[in-house]
């Protein structure tokens, strides 16, 4: 008991569970982001987005809202990606493995390895971009 009242865990439990079901969006506090929590059963098959507030989520949902088909983005153009890989240069044998795979598949993409990118030049990714990395 809390307080008096008779807790039911079993019904809040499943209550937690379909919310999480129509939910399927992860906003976590910063100590809690570290762990895998799409790969937890209760979540399999179902669709699951990590996002940094409900705010940012809600500005990309916008964004894209008028290409969204069955719950996907419809990307037009496979070939028109952008990608910002290591800015923060404390990651520098995946940049060399992100680079010797990507860019020979990825011909037509733009994007930059170990730099920082300008507020201008995140925006433009995103909003240009069919695809980002």
């Amino acid at each position: 008991t809390a307080g008096g009242d008779q807790v039911n865990y079993r019904r809040a439990s499943r209550l937690l569970f379909q919310a999480v079901l129509a939910a399927a969006k992860l906003t976590f506090f910063e100590q809690l982001e570290q762990f895998p929590w799409e790969m937890i059963s209760l979540l399999s098959g179902h669709p699951v987005v990590r996002a940094h507030s409900l705010h940012m989520l809600h500005s990309l949902f916008k964004v894209h809202e008028k290409g969204i088909k069955n719950g996907h983005v419809v990307s037009t153009n496979p070939e028109l990606g952008n990608y910002i890989v290591n800015p923060d240069q404390n990651l520098n044998s995946m940049e060399e493995r992100i680079k010797m795979s990507l860019v020979p598949r990825t011909p037509k993409w733009k994007g930059i390895f170990g730099v920082k990118p300008t507020s201008q030049q995140f925006k433009n990714a995103l909003k240009d971009y069919d695809i980002f990395l």
